[in-house]
């Protein structure tokens, strides 16, 4: 880049242009085929950044064979992170903007559901946060996933489920069940009791404030019969101050006889009344006539005789004697209903069994007899068992039917 000349007796070179350095490019810029292509260029052995989105110097430049000034990093891009810092080496760039969290879908921290109802996005804090403030969605019965979590049963948060509830079926509102949530996703009851009646009694057996009491009691405004001596239903029920109460007031029937009408309600025509051979029929019915005695309700007395001529007449059916019947029987041998007397149990041990005596006058020789009694038998026995003095007839043990 000079010129040799003689000066003051030593060559010297005109040369002042500096030093050329050696560039790369492909060119020998130094003059110096020694020295690598490149190998003064200021732009090599420098930190550099790759081909990639960030603006970090992650690699060292160098001379490359075609000339070309190439960076070794290859590390790809790094993105800036939600954290404060700045990883792509971008001052211009917002914290967090090529963060992948940030600008997505996302569930609130403080609700139970799992829907992603808000976006993310970087706080000044560094922290990733989520705009979602709407609360929990809760899953109802109904077939969806209202609380976006596949795990939970449907209905599982419906504040409708698990409570107490009263069946479609009755007509009472008692809630006597529980709700659930069905396959279908309906809230059904538990309750299958059937219908509760509001009975008269002054409780809510229905569970419904607005229905009076006993309104669905069965006997309400049927028939009945008042506080008088016959049957006849000639009021009806209401419910009064929590009790039934019947309105017949009408007083007592008494029974016509001879109109073979059932007067008093009980079941019977022109029972109660005296009756004679041919003349009265208990049930009102022609052939049920009684020979002697009167009506037991619709049938005649009943005749017991011992064969002997003597016979009595009472209501009880043959066999079942007890000390009415010892007494009439005892009575209707002797002839003489007032001689016959209760002597009580004290007479037990000596008439083998018997649970009482009547006898006949003590003070009588003859026609008289002392009746025991004991279970379906009754009869007379001898002597004196008692020392009471009676002179008991010695005849033939007198059977009765």
């Amino acid at each position: 880049e000079g010129t040799s000349s003689c000066v003051n007796g030593d060559i010297v070179c005109s040369d002042n242009t500096g030093s050329t350095v050696d560039l790369c490019g492909g060119g020998d810029e130094d003059c110096d085929p020694a020295s690598a292509d490149g190998s003064e260029d200021p732009a090599v052995n420098q930190s550099c950044d790759g081909p990639d989105s960030d603006l970090c110097n992650e690699g060292v430049s160098s001379c490359d064979a075609m000339g070309d000034i190439v960076c070794s990093d290859n590390t790809g891009s790094t993105l800036d992170l939600c954290g404060g810092g700045d990883e792509d080496c971008d001052p211009a760039s917002a914290d967090g903007s090529e963060d992948p969290e940030v600008n997505q879908a996302c569930d609130g921290p403080s609700d139970t559901d799992l829907c992603k109802e808000g976006t993310s996005s970087c706080d000044a804090t560094g922290n990733i946060v989520c705009s979602d403030n709407t609360g929990s969605t809760v899953d109802l019965c109904g077939g969806g996933d209202e609380d976006c979590d596949p795990a939970s049963a449907d209905g599982s948060e419906d504040p409708a489920v698990n409570q107490l509830c009263d069946g479609p079926g009755d007509s009472d509102l008692c809630k006597e069940g529980i709700s659930s949530c069905d396959a279908t996703g309906k809230i059904v009851c538990s309750d299958t009791t059937g219908s509760t009646l509001d009975l008269c009694g002054g409780g809510d057996e229905d569970c419904d404030p607005a229905s009076a009491d006993g309104d669905e009691d069965p006997l309400l405004n049927t028939s009945c019969d008042g506080m008088d001596s016959d049957m006849c239903l000639e009021g009806t029920y209401s419910c009064v101050s929590g009790g039934l109460s019947c309105s017949d007031t009408t007083g007592s029937t008494a029974e016509i006889c001879g109109n073979s009408i059932d007067d008093d309600c009980d079941g019977f025509a022109d029972n109660g009344c005296s009756c004679s051979a041919g003349t009265a029929n208990c049930d009102g019915v022609a052939g049920c006539e009684c020979s002697t005695g009167s009506c037991c309700g619709a049938l005649c007395e009943t005749q017991h005789d011992n064969g002997q001529g003597q016979s009595f007449y009472d209501c009880e059916p043959l066999n079942t004697y007890n000390l009415a019947q010892a007494i009439k029987a005892c009575a209707a041998f002797t002839g003489d209903p007032a001689s016959c007397t209760d002597y009580g149990d004290a007479c037990t041990g000596s008439l083998g069994g018997a649970t009482s005596v009547v006898c006949g006058d003590p003070a009588a020789n003859a026609d008289c007899a002392c009746w025991a009694y004991a279970g379906d038998d009754v009869g007379y026995t001898y002597n004196d068992p008692m020392g009471k003095g009676c002179k008991c007839a010695l005849i033939g043990d007198p059977t009765w039917d």
